[in-house]
C-alpha cells in the first residue's frame, strides 16, 4: 500500500493522509489535506478511456457540473498512469442514494438525466474508440440478441435431463423470442434515419441509469442531485439511458407503470422527445433483454449461481404483469405524444 499511495502521490497535487479500498484493486477512497477524492484504476485501453474522459470533460464545457469532476494530474492530463491501468482521481460527492419507489426521487433523478443529455448535445469525441461509437448499432445488438435465444432453446431442448431452469426457459423462450423479433422489426424502418439524424447533433449516454449512480444531496432546500459512474458511457441516443432509466423504474416497482411515467413526463417537459424517439424507448422496454441476460448466463457463461437460477423463474412469474404494463406504457406514450 505503501508503494500504491506513493505513486499516487507523484502523479497528483494532493497531500495524502489516508487511503480506504472500496472495491479490491479497483476503487479507493482518498483523504488528503485539499479533501475527499475517489480514485479509479480504468482497465481500458487509452482510445477507450480518453472517450470516457472525453465525456466527462464536455460536461463541464458547457457548465453542467452535478457529477464527480475530473482532478487532473501534476502534467495537467485527465489520467495518470499506474502499471496496465490508467488512474482517474474525482471528487468525491456526498448525499443518499435515491429510491426508485420514491416519486420525488424518481422526478428528481429524470430531472437530472434530462440536464445531462441537454449539457452533451453537440458532443463528438476526440478519441472515437469504435466500441463506445454506437450510432445506427442497435438493430445489430438486438438481432444478436435474439439469435442467441433461438440457439439456446435449440440446445437446451436437446438436452436429456433439464433442471428447473431449463423447463422455464424453454416454457417461456418462444414468446420471448416473437417480442424481441417484433421489438426488432417495429424498429426497422425508422430507427436508421433517426439515428443518422441524431447523430449529427452529436452527444452521448450515460448508459447505466441505475438508482446507484446518482447521489441526492438535501443540505440546501433544493434538492441536487449528481451523477457518476461513466465507465459505461457511449455515443447513441439520449432515448437509449431514457429507456434503461425506465426499465429500471418499472422492474423496481414490479411492473407497476406509475412512476415510471411520471419519470418520463418529468424528463421529456424539461427536454422534450419527439415521437420517433418515444416509439424508440417502447421498443427498447419491449425487447426481452433480462430473459436473454439470464439466460447468455446460465448457457453461455455458465453461472450456476444463486442469483442467476432464480432470476429466470422470477421473470418468468412477472411475465403477465409485464404484459400489461407494456400496453399501459404505449397507451400513455401516444396520448403524451
Amino acid at each position: 500500500m505503501e508503494e500504491f499511495v506513493t505513486a499516487i502521490s507523484l502523479l497528483y497535487s494532493i497531500h495524502i493522509n489516508g487511503i480506504v479500498s472500496l472495491k479490491p484493486q479497483k476503487v479507493w477512497r482518498i483523504i488528503a489535506d485539499e479533501g475527499f477524492f475517489i480514485l479509479k484504476l480504468l482497465p481500458y485501453p487509452k482510445e477507450e478511456t480518453g472517450f470516457i474522459t472525453d465525456a466527462m470533460a464536455y460536461l463541464d464545457q458547457r457548465g453542467f457540473h452535478r457529477y464527480n469532476e475530473i482532478i487532473p494530474t501534476k502534467e495537467n492530463t485527465p489520467c495518470g498512469a499506474y502499471g496496465k491501468n490508467f488512474t482517474l482521481l474525482t471528487k468525491e460527492l456526498y448525499g443518499r442514494i435515491p429510491s426508485f419507489q420514491v416519486e420525488d426521487d424518481v422526478a428528481a433523478v429524470a430531472a437530472c438525466l434530462s440536464d445531462l443529455h441537454r449539457a452533451a448535445v453537440g458532443f463528438f469525441p476526440k478519441h472515437r474508440f469504435a466500441e463506445r461509437i454506437k450510432w445506427g448499432k442497435i438493430l445489430a445488438t438486438l438481432d444478436c440478441g435474439k439469435n442467441d435465444l433461438q440457439g439456446f432453446a435449440t440446445t437446451v431442448a436437446e438436452k436429456a435431463e433439464k433442471d428447473d431452469f431449463d423447463k422455464a426457459f424453454l416454457s417461456y423462450c418462444a414468446f420471448y423470442i416473437r417480442q424481441a423479433e417484433e421489438a426488432i422489426t417495429e424498429l426497422a424502418p425508422f430507427y436508421p434515419a433517426l439515428s443518422e439524424k441524431k447523430e449529427k447533433s452529436g452527444g452521448f449516454c450515460h448508459h447505466d441509469p441505475a438508482h446507484h449512480n446518482f447521489f441526492i444531496n438535501e443540505q440546501k432546500e433544493q434538492k441536487d442531485v449528481f451523477v457518476f459512474d461513466f465507465d459505461y458511457a457511449i455515443a447513441d441516443l439520449r432515448a437509449h439511458d431514457v429507456a434503461a432509466l425506465l426499465l429500471k423504474i418499472l422492474k423496481t416497482n414490479h411492473w407497476d407503470t406509475r412512476l415510471a411515467q411520471k419519470a418520463f413526463a418529468v424528463y421529456h417537459s424539461a427536454f422534450p422527445l419527439d415521437r420517433e424517439e418515444t416509439r424508440f424507448i417502447e421498443l427498447l422496454i419491449k425487447y426481452p433483454y433480462d430473459f436473454r441476460h439470464a439466460a447468455f448466463a446460465r448457457y453461455t457463461e455458465k453461472d450456476d449461481s444463486t442469483r442467476i437460477a432464480k432470476k429466470l423463474p422470477r421473470l418468468t412469474r412477472e411475465a403477465e404483469q409485464r404484459e400489461k404494463a407494456l400496453l399501459a406504457l404505449n397507451q400513455y406514450f401516444a396520448e403524451e405524444s
